[in-house]
């Protein structure tokens, strides 16, 4: 009986929830991210909600709370796994994390007999390795507050077209249209039921969206707690050479390229290649005894995840609130079945650390800004949104809402390796002014545009590993077979050596030897010129050895010859008298179809996305800018002209009903130039008709209809254009 009661009791034991003795503590960082002006901005209520958590209302105190009120509920919810403090001992086995707020809205949906005032947040908790810069979690839930407004009050209107962004449209005539088209649709809404709520609804507002974001951080910690679930992979060092570590753990473990794995003392070493059964490493701060045990955490991902190629996106490095919004979207929009995995940059890194140097006795990670940099990044733009109203009489008023955002897949170099536009359109019903109001809807469209263009992201782009031989030797300079085809000048290589088998690990191992720079291509023959050498001696390279490399493929993309071309900055786009309003942002949209290598030599781009990575502890190894194409650049160009003669810019033929017919003819392409001399190009023209428009709409209307016919052109010359002597 007594051995039965034993028994039960063990069974019991081991069935109580247990956490892994591997997962390391969490500490809370005491400081909320993201809770600035510009972002609570398009919130109202929500902003008076939190100002008034300070009995002055003063931001900064708000603020405080905020991160006070975070950290208790934080320990609350992981109990046992919460860390109090971080100190010089344990530095290295304890986490951090970090509440962010991305986004903050407040948008009106009218009906019958009131409105909502809809009021949505976006939270993330990030969980973060502040020893190696990794963010291990990011946890991110967006919560809807809403609030009916039933009491019709009197005011001030507002004036929608403030409302708008500036466009650069075709004329001033189609700029003022849309204002008044505008003014109208909120007239509409205004005579159907005033949103503007009471002090009442006012306060109820603040009250909801308080309890709304309450509520979501609560909710985001249980979800946390739940889903934190992290193994501490144990790595040992097979074996040294030449200054290498050899790893007995690979990707299939979540090992890979650009890790940083530390020990219980501290001591990091950094992965400089990754095969499925080994690692290989180096130490930045000197040599590591063979004995010492390394570790990293790792999620629990599919493996599969590890030996994608990453791409670096950015988020507050944009400073622009709209290509902020676009990367958050994006991001969440790009599935794990992607041939690529995005790694977000944390902006807020650097402060993250200052804020846990400031607050706990673990004193200064030595490893701020020595994270490895992607292979991959992207560069969002869009296009300003286009709004107009289409009304005929005796039937209900359309808004018409149209907008496109452009990403690029660059390499370190600039070099477009992919490119594409998502756009959407949206048609919304005035039925009495049951209808979104302006600003709200554009907030829609973009998010729509945005999912458009990671679907095309996700379907379109593959990549491929390959392995390159080296076919010949002479000094410092190297000749490899290029069987991919995608070796460019001035790219950065590493040539490694097969060095056999080493106990423990199930296949040869393949480590390191130079890194390399792509000086001349001849089809297939490669030549390079060897740069640095990456072991602790100096070793020749021989016939045996080779260029392991990944490649990108796109849907579409055919091979493209190896000169090397950039973007146009001497001369505008617009060659007649009539401008198409988005052409500057979508003529990017096909980059990477072009039969020449094309750099995007961006400096604003540049720049930001320089700051980004440095706040975001990356080592800075971008060589944006930096190819020379002798000159050589693309300009994408369009006419556009009423008349046969090219000239009048004003003439619609309107019937004595006010409804119009407008013809314009339009040529679109791309020219090339080197040293500003147009050297060739390829561009082919048309004519777009649009019929019974009333006046006021016909310009938005007939921009709308260019910019489908502009998108074709593009693409459609794009893959035709080609230098030409003597022109």
């Amino acid at each position: 009986m007594k051995r039965l009661i034993f028994i039960v009791i063990l069974l019991s034991i081991c069935l109580l929830p247990t956490v892994p003795e591997a997962a390391p503590k969490v500490y809370p960082v005491k400081r909320v991210f993201g809770f600035r002006q510009s972002t609570l901005a398009n919130a109202p209520a929500f902003q008076k909600w939190v100002a008034s958590r300070s009995a002055a209302g003063e931001m900064r105190e708000a603020r405080s709370i905020l991160s006070k009120e975070f950290e208790a509920q934080f320990k609350k919810t992981f109990g046992s796994l919460s860390a109090d403090n971080i100190t010089d001992v344990n530095k290295h086995e304890v986490l951090v994390a970090s509440l962010h707020l991305l986004r903050a809205s407040e948008y009106t949906v009218p009906k019958i007999g009131f409105s909502e005032v809809s009021m949505p947040i976006t939270l993330s908790i990030i969980i973060t390795n502040p020893a190696t810069g990794e963010a291990l979690y990011s946890f991110t839930k967006t919560a809807y507050a809403t609030t009916r407004v039933v009491k019709t009050n009197g005011g001030n209107k507002e004036v929608l077209s403030q409302e708008l962004p500036s466009q650069n449209a075709g004329s001033q005539e189609q700029l003022l249209a849309a204002e008044r088209n505008a003014q109208e649709a909120e007239e509409d809404r205004e005579m159907f039921v005033n949103a503007r709520p009471s002090d009442q609804e006012q306060a109820q507002m603040i009250a909801n969206s308080g309890a709304n974001y309450q509520a979501l951080v609560a909710s985001l910690l249980e979800e946390a707690k739940a889903g934190y679930n992290p193994s501490n992979i144990e790595i040992k060092i097979a074996d040294i050479w030449k200054g290498f570590y050899i790893l007995d753990k690979g990707s299939k473990f979540g090992i890979v390229k650009g890790d940083n794995i530390t020990d219980a003392s501290g001591n990091e070493l950094t992965v400089v290649h990754a095969a499925e059964n080994y690692a290989v490493a180096q130490s930045l701060l000197g040599k590591v005894d063979r004995d010492r045990k390394f570790f990293k955490y790792s999620t629990g991902s599919a493996a599969g995840q590890f030996n994608k190629p990453r791409v670096l996106t950015m988020h507050e490095g944009w400073r622009d609130p709209i290509l902020r919004e676009i990367s958050y979207i994006f991001d969440s929009q790009v599935p794990k079945e992607s041939a690529f995995t995005l790694l977000p940059v944390n902006e807020h890194f650097t402060r993250l650390l200052h804020c846990v140097a400031q607050d706990t006795y673990a004193g200064k990670y030595e490893t701020t800004n020595q994270r490895a940099m992607p292979n991959y990044l992207i560069k969002f733009s869009a296009t300003k949104p286009r709004f107009y109203t289409i009304s005929e009489e005796g039937k209900f008023s359309q808004h018409i809402y149209e907008q496109s955002v452009v990403g690029e897949l660059l390499d370190r170099q600039g070099r477009v390796l992919f490119s594409a536009v998502g756009t959407d359109r949206i048609e919304d019903e005035n039925v009495a002014g049951m209808v979104f109001a302006v600003k709200d809807r554009l907030e829609i469209l973009l998010k729509n545009a945005t999912v458009q263009l990671a679907k095309q992201f996700s379907n379109a782009i593959k990549f491929s590993r390959f392995e390159l031989p080296v076919t010949g030797i002479d000094g410092k300079v190297i000749e490899i077979k290029d069987k991919s085809m995608d070796l460019r000048i001035g790219k950065d290589v590493v040539i490694y050596r097969n060095i056999g088998s080493i106990k423990g690990i199930a296949t040869d191992v393949v480590v390191p030897l130079w890194q390399a720079a792509v000086v001349d291509v001849q089809n297939d023959t490669v030549k390079l010129n060897l740069i640095m050498k990456l072991t602790d001696e100096e070793i020749s390279v021989s016939t045996d050895d080779l260029v392991i490399m990944d490649a990108v493929s796109a849907a579409g993309a055919a091979n493209q010859s190896n000169t090397s071309i950039k973007y146009c900055t001497h001369e505008r786009s617009q060659r007649g008298p009539l401008a198409i309003d988005d052409f500057e942002v979508v003529s990017r949209a096909y980059g990477y179809l072009s039969p020449y290598t094309l750099y995007n030599q961006d400096e604003d781009f540049t720049k930001k996305i320089r700051d980004a990575a440095k706040f975001g502890g990356f080592r800075d190894t971008l060589e944006l800018n930096k190819t020379d194409t002798a000159g050589r650049c693309l300009l994408p160009v369009y006419r556009a002209s009423r008349g046969e003669k090219g000239t009048d810019q004003t003439i619609i033929n309107c019937d004595e009903n006010g409804f119009c017919t407008d013809t314009i003819e339009i040529a679109v392409g791309y020219r090339l130039y080197i040293n500003n001399e147009r050297k060739g190009g390829s561009a082919s023209k048309t004519k777009v008709t649009v019929k019974d428009c009333k006046r006021d709409v016909c310009a938005p209307v007939m921009q709308s209809e260019l910019s489908k016919i502009n998108r074709d052109l593009l693409k459609a010359n794009i893959v035709q254009i080609i230098f030409k002597q003597g022109e």
